[in-house]
């Protein structure tokens, strides 16, 4: 819906019309402010644990694949030490 500019200028002026006695509550701007203030203040041990929360689940899963491929490379190299002690070699 596309209005001409003259209706916009017709209900931008009814509106302002009818909403020209709205006006916020005594102490509205303090209020707005102090709290844009509290939000303003660097929060860095919030921000660190917010992004801690994504990356715990992959950190769990990269440390479980480690523990897995650590227990697969100790059977491994415990499987080549016991064949090599069962060589006779001699010189």
């Amino acid at each position: 819906m596309t209005l001409s500019p003259e209706d916009a200028d017709a209900r931008l002026e009814r509106l302002r019309r009818a909403t020209g006695s709205a006006r916020s509550r005594p102490g509205f701007v303090d209020r707005v402010a102090a709290a844009v203030d509290r939000e303003a203040v660097p929060d860095w041990i919030g921000d660190l644990t917010r992004a801690a929360r994504k990356l715990i689940p992959i950190a769990a899963v990269a440390a479980a694949l480690g523990v897995a491929w650590a227990t697969a490379s100790e059977r491994a190299w415990n499987d080549a030490i016991a064949a090599s002690a069962d060589l006779d070699v001699e010189w």
